[in-house]
C-alpha cells in the first residue's frame, strides 16, 4: 500500500472520529439522562462509508477518547464513568452499529442490518440503564428507548442514502 493511500485512509478515520464527536454535541437533554441526538447518523455513516477495519477504528478511537476523559460524548461529557453509567450501553452499542453497517454496506441487506444494529444498540442501552438505575426492563425501555427508536432507525436509513450521495459526488461509485 502506498504512503499516500495510507495517509488518505488515516485521514478518513480521523475525519469520522471528529464528525462523530461534533455530532454527539447536538443534543437535547431529557429527564432520563438519555439525550435526543443525531449521533447514530454519524456512526452509521462511518460504517457505511468506511470499510470494516477503518469504521471500527473510528468508533473505537471515539470511545477510547471519551473513556479517558476527552469530552466527546453527548453533552460534552467524557470519562470512564460515562461508559459504565446509565447511558453507557448506547455507546457500547455504537460499536455494533459500525460493525454491521460496514459489513453489509455493499450488500442488499445494508439497510435491514443497519436497523437490526440500531435495535441491538438500544437493547444494550436499555440493559445498562436497567442495571444501573435498578428498574425493570419494560420501564427502562419506555424511558430510554421507545421514544427514540424510530428516530434512530430513520437516521440509519438517512446515513445509508447519504453514503450513496457522497460516493456518487466524491468517488463516482456506489455504496452497494
Amino acid at each position: 500500500m502506498s504512503i499516500n493511500k495510507k495517509i488518505r485512509e488515516m485521514t478518513f478515520v480521523a475525519i469520522f472520529v471528529a464528525v462523530i464527536s461534533v455530532v454527539s454535541q447536538i443534543a437535547i437533554p431529557t429527564p432520563t439522562g438519555v439525550p435526543i441526538t443525531i449521533q447514530i447518523f454519524a456512526i452509521a455513516l462511518a460504517g457505511y462509508y468506511l470499510d470494516l477495519k477503518r469504521a471500527l477504528l473510528s468508533i473505537l478511537i471515539y470511545v477510547l477518547l471519551g473513556g479517558i476523559g476527552v469530552p466527546v460524548f453527548s453533552g460534552f461529557k467524557g470519562g470512564f464513568f460515562v461508559l459504565i453509567g446509565p447511558t453507557g450501553g448506547f455507546i457500547w452499542g455504537f460499536i455494533i452499529i459500525v460493525i454491521l453497517c460496514a459489513t453489509f454496506s455493499k450488500k442488499a441487506l445494508a439497510i435491514p442490518m443497519g436497523i437490526i444494529a440500531t435495535i441491538v444498540c438500544h437493547a444494550f442501552g436499555v440493559l445498562q440503564y436497567m442495571i444501573i438505575s435498578k428498574i425493570d426492563f419494560f420501564r427502562s425501555a419506555v424511558l430510554v428507548s421507545l421514544p427514540y427508536i424510530i428516530k434512530d432507525i430513520l437516521l440509519v436509513i438517512g446515513a445509508y442514502y447519504s453514503c450513496l450521495k457522497i460516493n456518487r459526488t466524491i468517488n463516482g461509485k456506489q455504496c452497494d
